[in-house]
């Protein structure tokens, strides 16, 4: 494979400006499956994480807009009810704020703002969420279902401080979101609200720029007490700013200011208990753990320091490091008997996990800045390049890059589009020819005409393509088909309809035309099987769609949802341009015509096929027969891709034979079906491969000889979730490999060869001897890899990274030395009757043995030997050569996956250039490493380098 490592792509992570879990820390509640962590950047998008017990998959973002940011996330939950003595969960609802006077609450299934409420006065620059309520509350039976008056509220209300230092109270009662009332109005002498938390449900606790703090009661706007911090450092500010306060599990208050000093408050006298200098300047960020007995602060010394309560009941500082790169700007903490972290993030981008109940035997984990989903497209044919972010449309035409010396620049800059909307790109697709560019947001969704420019200019020139008016709705996603004919659009509510795309005439005149008529495609209905704080009677959030794909032949469609399941499409017929353009008939044939309202209904039963097609020149779309066959799997699929068919696509050039109108069929069209092997590759959340065969509904040959389980233990290690994957495909040479990628590696599996099984160590059925192995019964090779598994597939408990190895820790000399009794030169050299101490000097030789996947060589990475003719001796097996050993007349196999580590931050990998079977494929692999990035300039002590 020829790999072009590309740097050129400037890529502008944002910074990550506050996190928030939806639920408290609480040890004495299980983990379900709605558990989730907020993440919110500088440029308005919310993304949402998965912890998944330890895999922490990014799941969906909600996209902001033009000038726009994230400064502050809540999450509430609705009281749980009590019905027929089964406790439901309430629904979680997700508030933001971003520096403007009202508080957004989004919808978690459309990933769209829902409602705003507006209090009136100056920007809210902090927010908090009212502590839930214990107890359930139970179903009223009967005709009366009106709360009672006097009944207090059981919901989490909202309180925001604004920039004048009055505080306001946000109801959320019936489902709604609206300006209560003031707690407190601006002061005398105007001082911002910096920092807000609830001491318990009535009281709260509000930190301001003018060395106060603020406790009050939210029920009567009652002035509990005043705190003051006192005066600021010599030769600083005079007044100290209260960035931060939290409260700890029995009342006491912790602050944080710009002096670089946490303070303990008593939570009854409110008088302090204790301070201590834990940073060098300000601190930005702190968090509390359940127990109350672990403190952690984040500041602009890049220091994160935890803070730990000895027997006495004091406070002292337990751990002092720099793990970011830049400001620590938030924390947030989640403690669980599965999931015990601590998550952090700042400036520089990336999410860190730290564990902590296991602090010290545990390692802390660093997430991903680049996002899930890759914003990397390409054209092969025309060797173009295109990524997006934020309102921003890039396209560069890449060279060959044939020759061997180190070219200074093989890549140009050919069109910028800027969109002209106020909102974020939500998904952008490029057609294979490079013609057409589709790009949607949660507003609206665009084509644009890519043609190039006149006088042999290597520039593209844009036109806008004329959309359908039911399709310039928004759109969470959008795809060409790979012959182009097709654009499929996933709305904002996760509603899948497709487009027909006609091209006329050739270069600077050639015009595209989106058909009138868009197909709607319905999804099957699935009926609600658990009930949390995500999925109820108010919405499905593992509905959400996050994927779709096409097949290599363009008539097969798939989606999945954020639950695991599929729906499948397929396309009857063939393409006749003599026959209608738009016909709609019924099924019994007779001609019909509906309104758009009536086409686009999707209230119907799980039925095989529309019942009024609207069939395109002779072809139409009807759910594929056997996708109720599809299993719905246990975590969210992150990859769907159909392996390319190496047999030539059939095109009828008369269209639909034997198909012709009569008297009692006027509108005939054909139903024939797709035929061949439509195989797709499935990559799910938690590392599992599946290969499905679509059209029967049922796992590929090569997926049942090949589990999850069998698959190379170097990639089942990789703690980073899988992005996308690039196919090499070819009968002749025979070639079947598959190139899959993370945020920081890249392998390659060779598809022609079954893995090796795993281990039988508890009997059971070997297919390859046709004998029954007996339990515990192992071969020397099984014990061989049992131990690198032991090794590679290191424990993960608590959510962060993998358990430490105290044997790789201690390298280095052991206790004992050799010593020697001898006469000669080198005291290494003495007698025959010399007498020695036999006690080793322990280096570690054993971990030579131990291949971990993070000590693979730069030569021993994913450089691949060209395809050759073999000669005597050698056998070509899928297109590598292999050397014969002639004395044994044994074949020494080519390992089956290959993999490398010296990539970082993998923003994406797209083929380019044109197939040929006579060579491997041609990739380009955006990287965007961490000293790429354009970051403001950093705190510098005394004794830091800058």
């Amino acid at each position: 494979m020829d790999i072009h490592r590309s740097r050129f792509v400037p890529y502008p992570p944002a910074a990550i400006t506050t996190l928030a879990f939806s639920h408290v820390t609480s040890t004495n509640r299980g983990l379900g499956n709605d558990v989730r962590l907020a993440v919110g950047r500088a440029n308005g998008d919310i993304e949402i994480w998965n912890p998944l017990r330890g895999d922490w998959v990014q799941e969906n973002i909600f996209r902001g807009g033009r000038s726009r940011t994230v400064d502050g996330l809540a999450w509430i939950q609705e009281p749980d009810e009590t019905v027929a003595g089964k406790v439901i969960e309430g629904r979680l609802r997700l508030f933001s704020i971003g520096y403007s006077h009202s508080i957004t609450e989004w919808d978690l299934h459309s990933g769209v703002p829902l409602r705003d409420a507006s209090g009136g006065g100056s920007a809210i620059w902090c927010m908090a969420s009212q502590p839930r309520m214990n107890k359930t509350t139970v179903r009223k039976e009967g005709p009366d279902q009106d709360q009672d008056q006097n009944q207090p509220f059981r919901g989490q209300n909202l309180v925001a401080g604004c920039a004048d230092g009055s505080l306001i109270l946000f109801s959320t009662a019936d489902d709604d979101l609206r300006f209560a009332r003031y707690i407190t109005r601006a002061p005398t002498k105007k001082a911002q609200a910096l920092c807000i938390t609830f001491q318990d449900r009535n009281k709260i606790v509000a930190g301001y720029a003018n060395s106060f703090m603020r406790v009050y009661d939210i029920r009567n706007g009652r002035l509990i007490r005043n705190i003051t911090l006192g005066a600021g450092l010599p030769g600083g500010p005079k007044e100290t700013l209260v960035w931060q306060v939290k409260c700890l599990t029995g009342g006491d208050i912790v602050s944080g200011n710009s002096n670089g000093e946490i303070q303990i408050w008593d939570g009854k006298t409110y008088s302090q208990r204790q301070r201590i200098v834990g940073h060098k300047s300000d601190i930005l960020a702190l968090a509390t753990a359940s127990d109350g007995k672990t403190i952690f602060s984040g500041g602009t010394d890049m220091r994160t320091v935890i803070y730990k309560q000895d027997t006495q009941n004091r406070w002292t500082r337990a751990y002092n490091e720099k793990i970011h790169e830049h400001e620590v700007k938030a924390f947030a903490t989640f403690q669980d008997r599965k999931i015990d972290v601590v998550v952090s993030g700042g400036i520089d981008a990336s999410p860190i996990v730290m564990p902590i109940k296991h602090f010290g035997s545990e390692n802390r984990r660093t997430l991903p800045r680049l996002p899930q989903h890759s914003p990397v497209m390409s054209a092969p044919s025309q060797r173009l390049l295109a990524t997006w972010w934020n309102r921003d449309v890039l396209i560069w035409r890449v060279g060959s890059g044939q020759s061997h010396e180190r070219p200074t620049k093989n890549w140009k800059l050919i069109s910028r589009l800027v969109m002209k909307s106020e909102e974020n790109i939500s998904s952008a697709s490029l057609s294979s020819d490079g013609r057409i560019l589709a790009v949607s947001t949660v507003a609206e969704v665009k084509l644009f005409h890519l043609y190039p420019a006149a006088g042999g200019s290597r520039f593209l020139r844009v036109r806008k393509i004329r959309v359908p008016e039911r399709l310039q709705k928004g759109a969470r996603l959008v795809q060409f088909s790979p012959n182009g004919n097709w654009v499929a659009v996933v709305s904002n509510a996760s509603d899948v309809t497709v487009a027909r795309i006609i091209l006329e005439g050739s270069g600077s005149d050639e015009v595209v035309t989106i058909l009138s008529e868009i197909v709607p495609l319905r999804r099957t209905l699935k009926s609600l099987q658990t009930q949390d704080g995500l999925n109820g009677t108010w919405g499905s959030y593992n509905r959400t769609l996050n994927r779709l794909a096409f097949s290599s032949d363009s008539s097969v469609l798939v989606v999945n949802d954020l639950g695991g399941s599929f729906d499948s499409w397929i396309l009857e017929g063939h393409e006749d341009l003599t026959a209608a353009s738009i016909d709609k008939v019924t099924s019994n044939g007779a001609s019909h015509s509906t309104s758009p309202s009536d086409s686009g209904s999707d209230n119907e039963s799980d039925g095989d096929e529309d019942p009024h097609p609207i069939v395109i020149y002779g072809q139409h779309w009807t759910r594929n027969p056997n996708n109720r066959l599809l299993p719905a799997l246990d975590s969210v699929p992150l990859v769907l891709s159909f392996r390319p068919s190496t047999q030539p696509i059939r095109v009828l050039t008369n269209g639909n034979p034997a198909v012709h109108p009569t008297r009692h069929n006027p509108h005939a069209h054909s139903n024939q079906k797709p035929s061949g092997e439509h195989r797709l590759l499935v990559v799910t959340a938690k590392h599992q491969v599946f290969e499905f065969d679509v059209l029967k509904g049922q796992l590929t040959d090569w997926s049942r000889r090949n589990p999850t389980a069998s698959f190379p233990v170097r990639w089942r290690s990789v703690m980073d979730r899988t992005i996308g994957c690039v196919w090499d495909i070819s009968s002749e040479p025979r070639r079947e490999r598959l190139w899959m990628y993370g945020n920081s590696w890249f392998c390659m599996f060779d598809l022609s060869q079954d893995f090796d099984s795993p281990p039988k160590d508890s009997g059971g059925f070997d297919s390859e001897s046709q004998t029954v192995v007996a339990s515990g019964v192992q071969n020397q090779e099984s014990k061989k890899r049992k131990r690198a598994e032991d090794i590679l597939l290191e424990k993960r408990s608590g959510g962060g990274g993998p358990v430490r190895d105290k044997d790789r820790e201690n390298v280095g000399f052991g206790q004992d030395i050799r010593t020697t009794v001898g006469t000669g030169r080198d005291a290494s050299e003495g007698p025959p009757n010399s007498k020695l101490k036999r006690a080793e000097l322990e280096v570690q030789g054993r971990e030579q043995d131990r291949n971990h996947d993070q000590d693979i060589d730069e030569d021993e990475g994913i450089e691949l030997p060209r395809v050759q003719r073999p000669g005597n001796g050698d056998v070509d097996t899928n297109g590598l050569l292999v050397k014969t050993d002639q004395g044994s007349g044994r074949d020494k196999r080519i390992p089956d996956c290959w993999i490398a580590f010296k990539y970082r931050s993998i923003l994406g990998v797209v083929p380019i250039g044109e197939e040929d079977v006579d060579q491997p494929p041609e990739v380009v692999l955006v990287e965007r490493p961490f000293w790429d990035l354009d970051l403001p300039p950093r705190f510098a002590g005394p004794h830091d380098r800058d």
